[in-house]
Protein backbone atom coordinates (compact mmCIF):
# COMPACT_ATOMS: atom_id res chain seq x y z
CA UNK A 1 0.00 0.00 0.00
CA UNK A 2 1.31 3.45 -0.97
CA UNK A 3 -0.09 6.66 0.49
CA UNK A 4 0.77 10.25 1.42
CA UNK A 5 -0.12 12.41 4.42
CA UNK A 6 -0.54 16.13 4.96
CA UNK A 7 2.23 17.58 7.19
CA UNK A 8 2.62 15.74 10.50
CA UNK A 9 5.24 14.10 12.71
CA UNK A 10 5.00 10.43 13.66
CA UNK A 11 6.97 9.05 16.61
CA UNK A 12 7.64 5.43 17.53
CA UNK A 13 5.43 3.74 20.11
CA UNK A 14 7.90 4.00 22.99
CA UNK A 15 9.48 7.35 22.21
CA UNK A 16 9.29 10.57 24.21
CA UNK A 17 7.47 12.94 21.85
CA UNK A 18 8.60 15.97 23.90
CA UNK A 19 12.22 15.01 23.39
CA UNK A 20 12.06 13.98 19.74
CA UNK A 21 10.11 16.91 18.31
CA UNK A 22 10.27 20.70 18.40
CA UNK A 23 6.98 20.74 20.28
CA UNK A 24 6.21 24.51 20.30
CA UNK A 25 7.03 24.82 16.59
CA UNK A 26 4.66 21.98 15.69
CA UNK A 27 1.84 23.41 17.82
CA UNK A 28 2.23 26.97 16.53
CA UNK A 29 2.27 25.77 12.92
CA UNK A 30 -0.55 23.22 13.21
CA UNK A 31 1.67 20.22 12.49
CA UNK A 32 0.11 17.25 14.34
CA UNK A 33 2.35 15.04 16.48
CA UNK A 34 1.15 11.44 16.19
CA UNK A 35 2.25 8.12 17.73
CA UNK A 36 2.25 4.83 15.82
CA UNK A 37 2.02 1.25 17.07
CA UNK A 38 5.39 0.19 15.66
CA UNK A 39 8.88 0.89 16.95
CA UNK A 40 11.69 3.00 15.56
CA UNK A 41 12.32 6.71 15.45
CA UNK A 42 10.45 9.90 14.61
CA UNK A 43 9.69 10.77 10.98
CA UNK A 44 8.22 13.77 9.18
CA UNK A 45 5.42 13.35 6.64
CA UNK A 46 4.12 15.74 4.02
CA UNK A 47 2.72 15.42 0.50
CA UNK A 48 6.25 15.12 -0.89
CA UNK A 49 6.89 12.03 1.23
CA UNK A 50 5.67 8.59 0.09
CA UNK A 51 4.64 6.06 2.72
CA UNK A 52 4.42 2.35 2.10
CA UNK A 53 2.97 -0.51 4.15
CA UNK A 54 3.26 -4.26 3.64
CA UNK A 55 1.05 -6.57 5.73
CA UNK A 56 1.78 -10.29 5.74
CA UNK A 57 1.23 -13.48 7.72
CA UNK A 58 4.09 -14.40 10.02
CA UNK A 59 4.38 -17.19 12.58
CA UNK A 60 7.92 -16.14 13.49
CA UNK A 61 8.96 -13.50 16.01
CA UNK A 62 12.19 -12.98 14.06
CA UNK A 63 12.44 -9.46 12.68
CA UNK A 64 13.08 -9.47 8.93
CA UNK A 65 13.53 -6.54 6.57
CA UNK A 66 14.04 -8.50 3.33
CA UNK A 67 11.40 -6.37 1.60
CA UNK A 68 13.93 -3.55 1.48
CA UNK A 69 16.06 -5.50 -1.00
CA UNK A 70 13.11 -5.61 -3.39
CA UNK A 71 12.36 -1.94 -2.78
CA UNK A 72 15.96 -0.89 -3.46
CA UNK A 73 15.92 -2.96 -6.67
CA UNK A 74 12.66 -1.29 -7.78
CA UNK A 75 14.12 2.15 -7.10
CA UNK A 76 17.19 1.36 -9.17
CA UNK A 77 14.93 0.29 -12.05
CA UNK A 78 13.50 3.83 -11.85
CA UNK A 79 17.03 5.31 -12.20
CA UNK A 80 17.41 5.96 -8.47
CA UNK A 81 20.86 4.84 -7.32
CA UNK A 82 19.60 3.54 -3.96
CA UNK A 83 21.06 0.92 -1.63
CA UNK A 84 20.05 -0.74 1.63
CA UNK A 85 22.11 0.41 4.61
CA UNK A 86 22.13 -0.17 8.38
CA UNK A 87 19.87 -3.16 7.69
CA UNK A 88 16.65 -1.11 8.01
CA UNK A 89 17.31 2.03 5.91
CA UNK A 90 17.75 2.97 2.26
CA UNK A 91 20.30 5.58 1.19
CA UNK A 92 21.43 7.44 -1.89
CA UNK A 93 25.16 7.78 -1.35
CA UNK A 94 25.65 8.96 2.23
CA UNK A 95 22.15 10.45 2.63
CA UNK A 96 19.04 8.68 3.86
CA UNK A 97 15.85 8.52 1.81
CA UNK A 98 13.92 5.81 3.67
CA UNK A 99 13.38 4.79 7.28
CA UNK A 100 11.46 1.65 8.27
CA UNK A 101 9.72 0.05 11.23
CA UNK A 102 7.63 -3.03 12.04
CA UNK A 103 5.02 -4.41 14.36
CA UNK A 104 4.26 -8.10 14.86
CA UNK A 105 1.17 -9.43 16.64
CA UNK A 106 -1.35 -12.28 16.26
CA UNK A 107 0.59 -13.99 13.46
CA UNK A 108 0.60 -10.82 11.38
CA UNK A 109 3.50 -8.57 10.45
CA UNK A 110 3.24 -4.91 9.46
CA UNK A 111 6.27 -3.42 7.73
CA UNK A 112 6.04 0.26 6.86
CA UNK A 113 8.40 3.02 5.89
CA UNK A 114 8.93 6.36 4.22
CA UNK A 115 10.42 7.50 0.92
CA UNK A 116 11.51 11.14 0.75
CA UNK A 117 10.62 12.15 -2.80
CA UNK A 118 10.08 15.92 -2.75
CA UNK A 119 9.50 16.63 0.94
CA UNK A 120 10.01 20.06 2.49
CA UNK A 121 13.42 19.47 4.07
CA UNK A 122 13.58 23.02 5.47
CA UNK A 123 10.40 22.43 7.45
CA UNK A 124 11.71 19.03 8.50
CA UNK A 125 14.80 20.75 9.90
CA UNK A 126 12.67 23.04 12.07
CA UNK A 127 10.43 20.16 13.20
CA UNK A 128 13.41 18.15 14.46
CA UNK A 129 15.56 21.07 15.64
CA UNK A 130 17.32 19.69 18.71
CA UNK A 131 15.96 21.05 21.98
CA UNK A 132 18.32 22.54 24.55
CA UNK A 133 18.27 21.01 28.00
CA UNK A 134 18.75 17.50 29.35
CA UNK A 135 16.20 14.68 29.21
CA UNK A 136 16.50 11.60 31.40
CA UNK A 137 14.26 8.64 30.56
CA UNK A 138 14.20 5.10 29.19
CA UNK A 139 12.48 6.17 25.95
CA UNK A 140 13.68 4.90 22.57
CA UNK A 141 15.67 7.63 20.83
CA UNK A 142 15.84 8.37 17.11
CA UNK A 143 19.01 7.84 15.09
CA UNK A 144 19.54 11.13 13.30
CA UNK A 145 20.90 11.12 9.75
CA UNK A 146 21.47 13.48 6.83
CA UNK A 147 18.62 13.17 4.34
CA UNK A 148 17.91 13.98 0.71
CA UNK A 149 14.97 13.89 -1.70
CA UNK A 150 14.81 11.24 -4.42
CA UNK A 151 13.67 13.84 -6.98
CA UNK A 152 17.02 15.62 -6.67
CA UNK A 153 18.82 12.53 -7.97
CA UNK A 154 16.71 11.79 -11.08
CA UNK A 155 17.56 13.32 -14.45
CA UNK A 156 13.90 13.77 -15.43
CA UNK A 157 11.87 13.80 -12.20
CA UNK A 158 8.27 12.63 -12.36
CA UNK A 159 5.46 14.15 -10.36
CA UNK A 160 5.07 12.48 -6.97
CA UNK A 161 1.86 10.76 -8.12
CA UNK A 162 3.47 9.43 -11.31
CA UNK A 163 6.46 8.19 -9.34
CA UNK A 164 4.19 6.40 -6.85
CA UNK A 165 2.36 4.67 -9.71
CA UNK A 166 5.60 3.70 -11.46
CA UNK A 167 6.93 2.28 -8.18
CA UNK A 168 3.73 0.34 -7.50
CA UNK A 169 3.87 -1.23 -10.95
CA UNK A 170 7.24 -2.77 -10.03
CA UNK A 171 5.38 -4.93 -7.49
CA UNK A 172 1.97 -5.61 -9.06
CA UNK A 173 0.13 -5.65 -12.40
CA UNK A 174 -2.49 -3.05 -11.51
CA UNK A 175 -3.08 -0.19 -9.07
CA UNK A 176 -6.35 0.53 -7.28
CA UNK A 177 -7.62 2.97 -4.69
CA UNK A 178 -8.10 1.83 -1.09
CA UNK A 179 -11.72 0.60 -0.81
CA UNK A 180 -14.15 2.92 1.00
CA UNK A 181 -15.12 0.26 3.55
CA UNK A 182 -11.51 0.03 4.73
CA UNK A 183 -11.28 3.81 4.97
CA UNK A 184 -14.51 3.88 7.00
CA UNK A 185 -13.22 1.19 9.37
CA UNK A 186 -9.95 3.07 9.78
CA UNK A 187 -11.82 6.29 10.62
CA UNK A 188 -13.30 4.52 13.64
CA UNK A 189 -9.80 4.53 15.16
CA UNK A 190 -9.38 8.31 14.94
CA UNK A 191 -10.59 8.96 18.48
CA UNK A 192 -7.68 6.97 19.91
CA UNK A 193 -4.94 8.03 17.54
CA UNK A 194 -5.72 11.77 17.57
CA UNK A 195 -5.96 12.28 21.33
CA UNK A 196 -3.36 13.89 23.61
CA UNK A 197 -3.38 10.85 25.91
CA UNK A 198 -2.04 8.59 23.15
CA UNK A 199 0.21 10.96 21.21
CA UNK A 200 1.89 12.92 24.02
CA UNK A 201 0.98 11.48 27.44
CA UNK A 202 1.99 7.99 26.28
CA UNK A 203 5.61 9.18 26.35
CA UNK A 204 7.61 7.22 28.94
CA UNK A 205 8.18 8.99 32.27
CA UNK A 206 11.02 11.51 32.12
CA UNK A 207 12.78 14.36 33.84
CA UNK A 208 13.90 17.53 32.11
CA UNK A 209 16.31 20.25 33.19
CA UNK A 210 17.30 23.48 31.49
CA UNK A 211 19.71 26.18 32.61
CA UNK A 212 20.53 29.58 31.11
CA UNK A 213 21.95 32.85 32.40
CA UNK A 214 18.43 33.96 33.30
CA UNK A 215 16.80 30.87 34.77
CA UNK A 216 17.16 27.27 35.86
CA UNK A 217 14.20 24.91 35.49
CA UNK A 218 13.75 21.21 36.23
CA UNK A 219 10.64 19.04 36.33
CA UNK A 220 9.49 15.43 36.13
CA UNK A 221 6.62 14.13 34.01
CA UNK A 222 4.58 10.93 34.09
CA UNK A 223 1.59 10.20 31.84
CA UNK A 224 1.77 13.75 30.54
CA UNK A 225 1.39 15.30 34.02
CA UNK A 226 4.06 17.41 35.75
CA UNK A 227 4.83 15.55 38.98
CA UNK A 228 7.32 18.01 40.48
CA UNK A 229 8.59 21.41 39.36
CA UNK A 230 11.55 23.53 40.47
CA UNK A 231 12.55 27.03 39.34
CA UNK A 232 15.44 29.30 40.21
CA UNK A 233 15.67 32.83 38.77
CA UNK A 234 16.08 36.45 39.79
CA UNK A 235 12.41 37.46 39.50
CA UNK A 236 11.08 35.77 42.66
CA UNK A 237 7.80 33.91 43.33
CA UNK A 238 9.46 30.55 42.60
CA UNK A 239 7.31 28.61 45.07
CA UNK A 240 4.05 30.13 43.74
CA UNK A 241 5.01 29.26 40.19
CA UNK A 242 6.00 25.72 41.19
CA UNK A 243 2.71 25.24 42.99
CA UNK A 244 0.74 26.43 39.95
CA UNK A 245 2.57 24.11 37.54
CA UNK A 246 2.82 20.94 39.65
CA UNK A 247 -0.03 18.66 38.59
CA UNK A 248 -0.54 20.50 35.29
CA UNK A 249 -0.82 18.70 31.97
CA UNK A 250 2.29 19.27 29.87
CA UNK A 251 0.30 20.70 26.98
CA UNK A 252 1.38 23.86 25.17
CA UNK A 253 -1.91 25.70 25.60
CA UNK A 254 -2.49 24.45 29.15
CA UNK A 255 0.94 25.63 30.30
CA UNK A 256 0.50 28.94 28.45
CA UNK A 257 -2.87 29.46 30.14
CA UNK A 258 -1.47 28.79 33.62
CA UNK A 259 1.45 31.16 33.07
CA UNK A 260 -0.83 33.89 31.74
CA UNK A 261 -2.99 33.62 34.87
CA UNK A 262 0.01 34.39 37.10
CA UNK A 263 -0.67 38.13 37.20
CA UNK A 264 2.52 38.88 39.13
CA UNK A 265 4.61 37.96 36.06
CA UNK A 266 5.62 40.65 33.60
CA UNK A 267 5.27 39.82 29.90
CA UNK A 268 8.96 39.15 29.34
CA UNK A 269 9.09 36.95 32.45
CA UNK A 270 6.11 34.92 31.23
CA UNK A 271 7.73 34.41 27.82
CA UNK A 272 11.01 33.35 29.43
CA UNK A 273 9.25 30.85 31.70
CA UNK A 274 7.30 29.32 28.81
CA UNK A 275 10.46 28.94 26.75
CA UNK A 276 12.33 27.34 29.65
CA UNK A 277 9.55 24.80 30.23
CA UNK A 278 8.73 23.81 26.66
CA UNK A 279 12.02 24.51 24.91
CA UNK A 280 12.13 24.41 21.13
CA UNK A 281 11.57 27.50 19.04
CA UNK A 282 8.59 29.83 19.12
CA UNK A 283 8.67 30.26 15.35
CA UNK A 284 5.62 30.73 13.18
CA UNK A 285 5.44 29.80 9.52
CA UNK A 286 3.73 32.10 7.05
CA UNK A 287 2.33 30.10 4.15
CA UNK A 288 1.05 30.93 0.69
CA UNK A 289 -2.68 31.40 1.38
CA UNK A 290 -5.49 29.92 -0.66
CA UNK A 291 -7.19 33.11 -1.86
CA UNK A 292 -9.89 31.49 -3.99
CA UNK A 293 -11.49 28.04 -4.24
CA UNK A 294 -9.67 27.32 -7.51
CA UNK A 295 -6.27 28.70 -6.47
CA UNK A 296 -3.45 26.13 -6.50
CA UNK A 297 -0.47 28.50 -6.55
CA UNK A 298 0.36 32.18 -6.57
CA UNK A 299 3.25 34.40 -7.58
CA UNK A 300 4.97 36.15 -4.69
CA UNK A 301 5.46 39.56 -6.30
CA UNK A 302 7.35 41.42 -3.59
CA UNK A 303 8.38 41.33 0.04
CA UNK A 304 7.21 44.23 2.22
CA UNK A 305 9.54 43.33 5.10
CA UNK A 306 13.19 42.25 5.11
CA UNK A 307 14.91 39.60 7.19
CA UNK A 308 15.67 40.94 10.67
CA UNK A 309 12.82 43.47 10.69
CA UNK A 310 10.25 43.54 13.46
CA UNK A 311 6.65 42.84 12.47
CA UNK A 312 3.24 42.80 14.14
CA UNK A 313 0.37 40.42 13.47
CA UNK A 314 -1.82 42.08 10.85
CA UNK A 315 1.03 44.03 9.22
CA UNK A 316 1.50 43.38 5.47
CA UNK A 317 4.38 40.99 4.83
CA UNK A 318 4.23 40.34 1.07
CA UNK A 319 2.11 40.75 -2.05
CA UNK A 320 0.71 37.92 -4.16
CA UNK A 321 -0.79 37.96 -7.64
CA UNK A 322 -3.32 35.33 -8.62
CA UNK A 323 -6.28 35.38 -10.99
CA UNK A 324 -5.22 38.91 -12.09
CA UNK A 325 -5.64 40.21 -8.54
CA UNK A 326 -2.82 41.55 -6.33
CA UNK A 327 -3.38 40.80 -2.64
CA UNK A 328 -1.40 41.95 0.39
CA UNK A 329 -0.80 39.08 2.80
CA UNK A 330 -0.45 39.92 6.48
CA UNK A 331 1.76 38.43 9.19
CA UNK A 332 0.01 36.01 11.53
CA UNK A 333 2.19 36.65 14.60
CA UNK A 334 4.26 39.33 16.32
CA UNK A 335 8.01 38.91 16.17
CA UNK A 336 11.00 39.27 13.89
CA UNK A 337 11.20 38.14 10.27
CA UNK A 338 13.80 35.42 10.66
CA UNK A 339 13.94 34.00 7.16
CA UNK A 340 12.37 34.60 3.75
CA UNK A 341 12.09 31.18 2.14
CA UNK A 342 11.25 32.17 -1.45
CA UNK A 343 12.40 34.90 -3.82
CA UNK A 344 10.33 37.65 -5.40
CA UNK A 345 8.80 36.41 -8.65
CA UNK A 346 8.61 32.77 -7.52
CA UNK A 347 5.40 30.85 -8.10
CA UNK A 348 4.52 29.00 -4.89
CA UNK A 349 2.02 26.22 -4.20
CA UNK A 350 -0.80 26.94 -1.75
CA UNK A 351 0.05 26.16 1.92
CA UNK A 352 3.79 26.11 1.22
CA UNK A 353 5.83 28.05 3.84
CA UNK A 354 7.26 31.29 2.45
CA UNK A 355 8.65 32.92 5.61
CA UNK A 356 9.51 32.24 9.25
CA UNK A 357 8.62 34.69 12.03
CA UNK A 358 10.47 34.25 15.31
CA UNK A 359 7.78 35.07 17.84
Amino acid sequence: MLYRNSPCVVVGKYQNAYQEVNYPYCVLNSIPILRRESGGGAVYHDLGNINFSVISSSDSITVEYDFLDYLAKALNELDVNAARKNDIDIYIGDKKISGNAQRKAKNKALHHGTLLYSADLQRMHYVFCKREGVFTSKAVQSRRADVTNISEHIKNPLSVNDFMRALAMRFCDSVQEIPNDIIERASELEAKYKCFEWNMAKSPAFTYSFESEQAKVSYSVKSGIIQAFELSWAYGNESRIAQALTGATLDFYEISKIINLLDFLREEEAKLLLTCILGGSMKKEVVMPKLSPAMESGMLCCWLKAEGEAIKAGEPLFEVETDKVVVQVEATADGTVEKLLVEEGDTVQVNTPVAIINS
